[in-house]
């Protein structure tokens, strides 16, 4: 009887398994080292969607403004519109002054726009080289054709160009300058991404100034 007690208790310890443990995604109080200007969404916050605040240096000079962050299917999108003096500053190559410049591109914008992974590791990390190569072509050019913008007055506007920040492994995320040109002057846009890259989703943003 005491053989067949121990094969039984033997059999149920055998067949214990380990619990599988939850995927555990960092919040931003733990990821603050690996990411970029997103690093203050939360994966709970409601609809997975939430404002953000964002600050933009050169040169000792602070510029601000706000964006949107998306959290789909293991990839943060965050998108906002670049502070104008901010771009022009650090980006333009100047010959006059600032003034002439803020009114030469009154009617443009130029959003910024990043992909990161939730665990901050490199979007090209499982790729081959081969396909690095034509990752990198397609965000230096026809990603462009993904995006387009619309106005508070109904205009639908495709990008005009776009800029791809060749950070590779510095930046834990991939970073898209997009230029927008529109009939006026506007204080906020729609933005709509039609993803073929990384995850093909639909994502739209209401930005503001």
């Amino acid at each position: 009887m005491r053989k067949i007690l121990y094969i039984v208790i033997f059999s149920i310890a055998a067949c214990k398994t380990e619990k599988p443990t939850p995927k555990k995604y960092p919040n931003a109080e733990e990821n603050k080292t690996n990411t970029s200007s997103i690093s203050d969404f939360k994966l709970y916050d409601k609809n997975n969607f939430k404002d953000t605040q964002r600050n933009y240096d050169f040169l000792g000079e602070r510029f601000s403004g706000t964006g949107k962050t998306v959290f789909m299917n293991d990839l943060f999108y965050a998108a906002s519109i670049l502070p104008k003096e901010y771009y022009i500053k650090k980006y333009v190559k100047k010959a006059d002054s600032l003034n002439v410049y803020l009114e030469k591109f009154k009617k443009e914008e130029v959003v910024q726009f990043d992909f990161q992974h939730v665990e901050g590791v490199d979007l090209f990390k499982d790729k081959s080289v081969k396909e690095v190569e034509t990752l990198v072509k397609y965000l230096s050019f026809e990603i462009k054709n993904d995006f387009f913008a619309i106005s508070q007055s109904g205009d639908t506007i495709p990008a005009s160009g776009v800029h791809f920040e060749r950070s590779f492994k510095l930046t834990p995320y991939k970073r898209l300058l997009l230029y927008f040109k529109f009939p006026k002057e506007i204080k906020q846009l729609k933005l709509v991404y039609y993803g073929k890259v990384f995850d093909r989703q639909i994502l739209k943003f209401n930005l503001q100034k």
